[in-house]
Order: structure tokens, then sequence, then C-alpha cells
């Protein structure tokens, strides 16, 4: 969900160690959305703690290519989220 792909173009390393370089063409989203159906151990975490880890996730971790926890990609800070409530999300 979210808006249209936009082409990327952006140099890369590529092979064992990164020694030769390419241009790398992907397709970026600006702003892009995903529902999650979790499941969890409730005698274990809470909906809460759940909540929590699943927010840090987003400022931390990231998903996808050049996000901040990536080895390979310098952490550019893409593919960081946050959490909304159901009414905030973009397209119902």
């Amino acid at each position: 969900m979210g808006d249209k792909a936009e082409k990327y173009e952006s140099m890369v390393r590529i092979g064992i160690g990164g020694c030769t370089t390419d241009i790398s063409v992907r397709a970026i989203y600006k702003n892009w959305g995903a529902r999650l159906c979790v499941s969890f151990d409730g005698d274990q975490f809470t909906s809460h703690d759940v909540t929590n880890l699943l927010m840090r996730v987003g400022l931390q971790v990231g998903i996808g290519e050049g996000r901040p926890d990536s080895k390979n990609s310098a952490g550019m800070g893409w593919g960081v989220f946050e959490l909304c409530e159901k009414n905030e999300f973009p397209n119902g």
C-alpha cells in the first residue's frame, strides 16, 4: 500500500569484499504502509510488549535495502517505519 514505485539509481559495491562497483536500479516507495497480523505468546508477552518491540524495530532495524541495521548498505536510513492507529492508515 502507498505511493507508486519510483525509479532509483545508485552506485553499489559488488563481489567479495565489495571491490567492484556498479549501478543498481531499484524501486523506491516514499510513502508506504502495511497491515500486520501478529501472533505472540500471551503467557510470555503482553500486547504492550509486542507494540513496543515493533516500534523499536521500525526505528532501529527497518526492512529492505539501505535499512539502518544493514551491514551491506551503510545504513542509509531507508525502510524505517512507525506504527499508526487504524484510522490513520493510508488508503483506509
